[in-house]
């Protein structure tokens, strides 16, 4: 399961265009506000319960189009809010493609490839490392809460992962 996992994330490598990184915001979608989402390292389960529950993020994706009270919501409301905003082919479930969408758009660069121009070999570099650290940790929480190892995450299985798993 992980291979295959890893070869749609490999994939999604070449689909996700760098500007994801280099937007005026750091989020990649338009109409989103200029504030800093919350960075995530993908091998770090505190940082990635942070950013499922990040309510900047949740809000973001609804465009202004959906007026509700975030930041009183409960744990459970805003991980359903980010599980069902990742799920694009609305199948009940996140993929690897999916989870690397999620929490591609806050991905952390290296300290080395701040301030460096984006066409040079060393930034891509970095780019390439950060991306493949993102890879591995998608790899490691699918293989750590996919509990019937279908590749996929249910939302069971995520809101085991974000509420009670992740400590």
């Amino acid at each position: 399961m992980a291979i295959n996992n890893l070869i749609s994330v490999a994939i999604a490598i070449c689909l996700v265009s760098i500007t994801t990184i280099q937007g005026n915001n750091g989020s990649g979608r338009r109409g989103a506000k200029d504030h800093i989402h919350i960075e995530i390292d993908p091998q770090d389960d505190k940082s990635i319960k942070e950013a499922n529950e990040d309510v900047e993020h949740i809000e973001d994706h609804y465009d202004g189009k959906v007026k509700l009270d975030y930041k009183s919501m409960t744990t459970e409301e805003r991980l359903w809010h980010f599980f069902t905003q990742h799920d694009f082919n609305n199948d009940e479930y996140l993929d690897g493609l999916e989870l690397y969408h999620a929490w591609g758009e806050r991905v952390s660069l290296p300290n080395d490839a701040h301030g460096l121009d984006h066409n040079s070999e060393k930034y891509k570099n970095s780019v390439e490392k950060a991306y493949e650290r993102l890879t591995a940790g998608i790899d490691r929480i699918l293989s750590k809460y996919d509990i019937n190892k279908d590749g996929y995450l249910e939302y069971v299985e995520y809101l085991q992962m974000g509420s009670r798993g992740m400590r």
